[in-house]
């Protein structure tokens, strides 16, 4: 590599590239539904990786990145589908890239040759050139036009665009362009019509763009939505391997979950994770219950309490403030800058503490996460003494994990968990008929455990243990 950079020569079997067509959906004829994936040269890409780690480096210091690049920085890649290669290497010298470095990366796209790779077979190769850069298109709709509210305004934007679009040789993909427009408040959506020179632009209410989903109502809630189907699906395939695997581990079942699960869902946490999203919570209480072995009535605040767990809330509100702390440090692009400073002066209506913990660094925002843990742990041990359903679990809180779970046996720990969750005592069932909610054993008297102890002159003469009582009913034993 050091050769290739002094400039000794380029190996040929640099320039090729085998590509191997992934299909994404539709008409498997349809060559357009497939996904090309470039295998590479593993010395060339650590190459390559070099090389873009320098280019970056000058682009940063040189200011050549506009502002509009705001995230993903490194990713060369856009949605022109043509550009002249020549422009691209005018662009590099115009912002003053160092000589060397631009006949660097030109040596590395000059005659770069491609092979598609099917069933086997090999095609015959042909030139390609995959690399294109968006700076540069940017920074012409800058100076070209503003973003501004309206149809108006931005259909005035849209005509520079296609000016300066023209002028620089560069053509768009217009099936892959999506138009999203962000409202505000009710009432009845008003249908737009784009377009880009003769082609319509399709106006979308929801929109996907690197793995986030936005919608018309700048909220989190198609996001989320696409979270909770994902956690759900993926809950569903590894159900079974936890059981056949871990079903004696509550511990290890807790790390899959995070593993496999939670992680998914943390996925745009630095975006939303300032709320607490519902649907995120109902997939965590699900897993548990499934995992303690309790009814699926069971009150969520109570699974979370037996369990010790922390609401998603609280690892998506600290992803959150880390992400606004590295904001503040680098300082990098101006637009996340204001809108960091607009979020910041939103939330200073709502709080003027919370502000002053997070301006004041790490110590402060671990200080902040204590403190929404601690009120969330208040939360539930409120509902907890004022609810109708299984008055007694107060009584029995622990403060740390109950030793119960720690058993190796399963059907043990489902048993106990049914029992202190209330699953076992029908009189807890409040939303039930008083007829249904009368001892199963003797049909006399409430449900409840002291009755069952106590009281069930049925179950004293059959002179049946708890765990077989439970056993004839079919609930709680495997």
């Amino acid at each position: 590599m050091n050769g290739v950079w002094k400039g000794e020569g380029f190996p040929q079997e640099w320039k090729e590239g085998i590509i191997c067509p992934i299909y994404k959906k539709g008409e498997k004829d349809t060559a357009s539904n497939y996904r090309g994936i470039t295998l590479l040269n593993t010395a060339y890409k650590v190459y390559a990786m070099i090389v873009e780690e320098r280019l970056m480096k000058e682009m940063n210091e040189r200011g050549a990145l506009p502002d509009g690049q705001a995230g993903f920085r490194k990713d060369l890649k856009a949605t022109f589908d043509n550009v002249e290669i020549d422009l691209l290497w005018e662009y590099l010298r115009k912002k003053g890239i160092n000589e060397h470095l631009v006949t660097k990366i030109e040596e590395i796209y000059e005659e770069t040759i491609s092979r598609v790779r099917v069933d086997g077979r090999v095609s015959e190769c042909f030139k390609t050139v995959y690399w294109r850069y968006r700076g540069d298109v940017q920074e012409g709709a800058g100076r070209s036009g503003q973003v501004r509210s309206g149809q108006k305004g931005m259909k005035e934007m849209l005509g520079n665009m296609e000016k300066y679009m023209r002028r620089k040789k560069l053509t768009v993909n217009v099936e892959k362009s999506k138009m999203m427009v962000f409202r505000k408040g009710g009432g009845r959506r008003k249908i737009n019509e784009w377009r880009w020179e003769k082609d319509k632009i399709e106006e979308v209410k929801e929109f996907k763009y690197l793995g986030y989903v936005m919608n018309e109502r700048n909220t989190a809630a198609a996001h989320v939505r696409e979270l909770v189907k994902k956690a759900n699906k993926i809950i569903g395939a590894v159900w079974g391997i936890g059981e056949r695997k871990f079903g004696h581990d509550f511990r290890r079942r807790i790390m899959m979950f995070d593993s496999l699960v939670k992680s998914v869902m943390m996925y745009g946490a630095e975006i939303w994770g300032w709320r607490e999203q519902e649907g995120l919570e109902g997939v965590q209480g699900k897993y548990l219950k499934w995992v303690l072995g309790v009814d699926r009535e069971t009150p969520g605040y109570i699974v979370m309490e037996e369990t010790k767990r922390d609401g998603i809330r609280i690892e998506a509100g600290k992803r959150a403030i880390r992400f606004e702390e590295r904001l503040i440090e680098r300082g990098e692009c101006r637009i996340l800058q204001e809108c960091l400073k607009e979020k910041k002066e939103r939330n200073r209506k709502r709080g003027a503490e919370i502000e002053r913990m997070r301006e004041g660094g790490r110590a402060m925002t671990d200080e902040l996460v204590q403190r929404d843990r601690d009120v969330q742990v208040q939360e539930r041990r409120t509902r907890i003494r004022e609810s109708r359903y299984n008055g007694k679990y107060e009584k029995i809180i622990t403060e740390e994990l109950p030793k119960y779970l720690g058993r190796e046996s399963r059907k043990e720990r489902v048993i106990i968990a049914r029992f202190r969750c209330g699953n076992e005592e029908r009189e807890n069932k409040y939303w039930n008929e008083d007829r249904i909610r009368v001892c199963r054993m003797c049909g006399e008297k409430k449900e409840t455990i002291e009755h069952l102890l106590n009281e069930c002159v049925e179950l004293r003469e059959r002179d049946e243990s708890r765990e077989e009582m439970l056993d004839e009913d079919g609930r709680g034993i495997e």
